[in-house]
């Protein structure tokens, strides 16, 4: 969303994305394996596949999926790795 941000120009954008790979943030290109879950996270629950892709990547990882989204929340609160951020 930085793109869109009128107090940002081109270099800053560039800067920005530079500072994130400097953090060490690993990209992860996504696998079938990692949308097929996605898929059927997303039905099962009544969510987005584009928000399953996070829950099930944190499924994969064992990782804890932190969301301050209160429907994603109550949609899928039976699963152990989604937690509620208030």
């Amino acid at each position: 969303m930085l793109r869109y941000n009128p107090n940002f120009d081109k270099k800053d954008v560039s800067d920005a994305v530079k500072s994130i790979i400097g953090l060490g943030v690993q990209i992860l290109v996504p696998t079938t394996h990692l949308l097929t879950n996605a898929v059927n996270l997303g039905f099962t629950y009544g969510i987005t596949v584009y928000d399953a892709v996070y829950v099930a990547l944190a499924e994969e990882l064992n990782y804890n999926f932190l969301t301050a989204d209160k429907k994603l929340f109550n949609n899928t609160k039976d699963l152990d790795s989604v937690k509620f951020l208030e």
